[in-house]
């Protein structure tokens, strides 16, 4: 089976919990074509469900994931984002290329769809983040 995955590295978050020692936030919630949570907030495309219990396809850091309805074995497009705790002197884009790295040396047929600057709101301000698109199985 092929898959799209996207990796949305959010930065902000990442380096304050680096910081002080916290976790994710795990109190996300759907409002409406939303995903609200503490952290963060992301609009699902509409004929997309939520995915908050994870089975063992999905990283065991995965916060929350989204995917489409189609239902069709050779491909399912899903965004899963993910919380990794780092050292707050670790330079982001560093971290964000040994990531997608990672995506290249464990999954089946990987191949980069493309690499951008991507700006996203966590906790109401702007903050810089990557975005990672490839696929792979």
């Amino acid at each position: 089976m092929k898959k799209i995955f996207l990796t949305i590295l959010l930065l902000p978050a990442v380096l304050v919990t680096g910081c002080f020692g916290g976790g994710p936030n795990l109190d996300g919630k759907v409002e409406g074509n939303k995903y609200i949570s503490s952290d963060f907030a992301i609009t699902i495309p509409q004929d997309w469900e939520v995915v908050l219990e994870f089975d063992k396809t999905y990283p065991d850091n995965t916060v929350m994931a989204v995917r489409n309805h189609v239902k069709n074995s050779d491909f399912v497009a899903n965004v899963n984002v993910t919380y990794s705790e780092i050292d707050a002197e670790i330079d982001i884009s560093r971290f964000a290329k040994q990531m997608l790295e990672t995506h290249r040396t464990t999954l089946i047929n990987f191949r980069e769809v493309g690499i951008s600057d991507f700006p996203i709101i966590v906790k109401g301000s702007s903050a810089a983040s990557v975005l990672n698109v490839f696929e792979g199985r």
